[in-house]
Parts: C-alpha cells; structure tokens; sequence
C-alpha cells in the first residue's frame, strides 16, 4: 500500500511536469518583445500549498482608464515574456494587459505547477487587479502610467497547458461584461 501511494505521488509529479513544462527561460524574442512593460508582483498566501508567493507579471496599461482588462494566461514551456509580442497585438487593439507567470515559470515563486496551482495563481492577479482598481481610484494620478482601474470590459484568454478551455483559470464569479475567452 505504501509502495501504491508512493507511485502515485510520482507519476502525479512527473506528469506535472511533462504537461507544464516549467522553466524561467524565455523564448528567444521574447525579451526583446516585452521592452517596455512594466514588471509587476503578486504576493499572496497560497491556500493550496499554504506557503507564501510571488507571481510576477507585466503591464501595459491604457491611456484610457476604462479601457477593457486583458488578463493573458500563458501556456507551457516559456515565462511570461514569451508572450509579449501576443500581449502587445491586444494592447494595440486596446486592450489594456496583464500577463502572469505562473508558479514554476519565469521570476514567479519556484515550485512545480499543477493545474490547482495555475488556478489559484490567475484567481490571485484578478484579485490584484481588483485591488490595485480600488487602490488607483481613492487616490489621484501624478505619474504618466495609469494604474490598471475601472475597466469596462475584461478578458482571459491563454493557453491552456493541458488542453481544456479556459474557463477552469478564470475567475469563479463573473460580473457584469467581465468573461473568458481563450483558444
């Protein structure tokens, strides 16, 4: 029985990571694509693994305080920065976006990721935004780069490591004209 258990616990870690593929390598344009973003942490207590994390993520915010909130989701392999060209053509659309690094990806707190793990992690940078919304709207700007606040809109799209749609990494409550989207 014990030998069973001890089995399991690792073809759970190996499949981990043959479905993540966690690494803090960027893909070779990705650096590059993601000048100018601003880098931005995440610090929660991890109700999961209860240890205490750090997401990091990039920022492009809008000049228009209510433009639409793009919350980009990554897949597996490459951090963050890997997705900066995908991130930039949503800006450009106009789209104000935040890209997050998982846990076990790029700069986040280094430990394998799971699919309970991603989930809590984008659960954590909706929060934030939220938080930082909050934040932005008691008090008056005085710098040039807007703070992510009242967006009208707000999207999720990614990629989905394992394949599902993406609406298992979204938020588990919706307001109103706030909805996941992916392929």
């Amino acid at each position: 029985a014990v030998g069973s258990l001890a089995g399991c616990a690792t073809l759970d870690e190996q499949q981990r990571k043959w479905i993540f593929q966690p690494t803090d390598r960027t893909w070779w344009g990705g650096a590059q694509a993601a000048e100018g973003m601003s880098d931005v942490w995440i610090e929660f207590a991890s109700a999961q693994e209860q240890i205490p994390v750090k997401l990091h993520g990039l920022w492009l915010p809008q000049k228009r305080a209510d433009a639409p909130l793009m919350l980009y989701l990554h897949g597996a392999r490459w951090d963050v920065r890997s997705s900066a060209h995908r991130m930039q053509r949503m800006h450009d659309l106009g789209f104000a976006v935040l890209g997050i690094d998982y846990r076990g990806f790029g700069k986040s707190t280094n430990t394998l990721p799971s699919e309970d793990l991603a989930h809590e992690d984008a659960l954590a940078a909706w929060q934030w935004r939220n938080i930082e919304r909050r934040r932005s709207d008691s008090a008056t700007e005085t710098d040039d780069e807007p703070a992510p606040r009242r967006h009208a809109d707000t999207q999720a799209p990614g990629h989905d490591p394992a394949g599902r749609p993406p609406g298992r990494h979204g938020p588990t409550r919706h307001r109103h004209r706030e909805r996941i989207a992916g392929h």
